[in-house]
């Protein structure tokens, strides 16, 4: 428990550097580090052995957060990000192709889940830079900077706080099984813990930068987006922490890696905050379309 402590408050001073570098190139740099090492963490999870898959993958997992993150500042990515889905179709042909050409050292199961994630877990990650970007692509709902720090802010809330509170008031309190076949340890008690802290902070915070940082009104920064954001995305938090468990198990494996110690590695960090991060972004995005009708 105290080694976990100890890499949490780490990681936090780690991540909140990266907040204060999130409009500088410190930030890209940053990005593509956790979709790289999450996509090889996933590949030695599942044991793949082929070469060209993997770096396949390895270049996938460097491209899509870079392509993201500089879409609407460079007219050159902005021209290439075009081209985005022809590239992915070719991309998974390609990589099927690979598995075809090595099929003795990768069964189905193995392209399927290294073609999937090396796609969805950069894209995952660089919703972080679509929510930065809002302020240019979205400019009369976040007229300030400060506006798209604080979205973030709350992906981040609705998976870490949400996990912090489940494992003390769980470790606490804790006497039934959320999942015992997928993830012993967790606990109905912790799971509503976890899930009950998270508006409070949240709300905590859009006080303390609504008083300190906002000086204009959206109407997306807003109490009726908020709290029910805040309620839900826990509970995503939770299925994407026990999705990826199930990953793990199936491939019998612990951790996804060794990075972090007392937390694994960064995927097994991360695991929960890719899936709030798209789910928050698509209920965002339905949120901002519906305000425009």
């Amino acid at each position: 428990m105290k080694q976990r402590i100890i890499t949490g408050a780490v990681i936090a001073v780690v991540f909140a550097a990266m907040l204060a570098g999130l409009f500088t190139p410190v930030f890209a740099v940053a990005l593509v580090f956790l979709c790289a090492m999450s996509v090889h963490e996933i590949m030695n999870c599942i044991g793949l052995k082929n070469v060209p898959m993997r770096i396949l993958a390895y270049i996938s997992a460097i491209t899509i957060p870079l392509i993201v993150n500089y879409k609407n500042t460079l007219e050159i990515v902005e021209k290439i990000s075009q081209f985005a889905v022809p590239a992915l179709i070719l991309y998974v042909i390609l990589q099927l192709v690979f598995m075809v050409f090595r099929f003795k050292n990768t069964d189905f199961s193995k392209a399927a889940v290294v073609i999937f994630t090396s796609i969805a877990v950069p894209e995952s990650f660089s919703i972080i830079a679509r929510l930065r970007d809002l302020y240019l692509t979205n400019v009369d709902l976040f007229p300030q900077k400060s506006m798209c720090v604080f979205i973030i802010l709350i992906a981040m809330s609705c998976s870490w706080v949400s996990d912090v509170f489940a494992l003390f008031v769980g470790s606490k309190f804790g006497k039934h099984k959320l999942c015992p076949n997928i993830s012993p340890k967790k606990t109905i008690e912790g799971a509503i813990g976890g899930v009950l802290s998270v508006p409070i902070v949240n709300i905590l915070a859009y006080l303390v930068m609504n008083h300190f940082f906002f000086t204009s009104e959206s109407p997306v920064i807003s109490w009726r987006f908020l709290i029910p954001v805040s309620f839900i995305l826990p509970i995503v938090s939770i299925f994407g922490d026990l999705s990826a468990s199930i990953m793990k198990r199936n491939f019998n494996v612990k951790d996804f890696g060794k990075l972090m110690p007392g937390h694994g590695g960064i995927m097994d960090r991360f695991d929960s905050t890719i899936f709030v991060l798209a789910v928050l972004y698509a209920v965002l995005q339905i949120y901002i379309k519906g305000i425009a009708l």
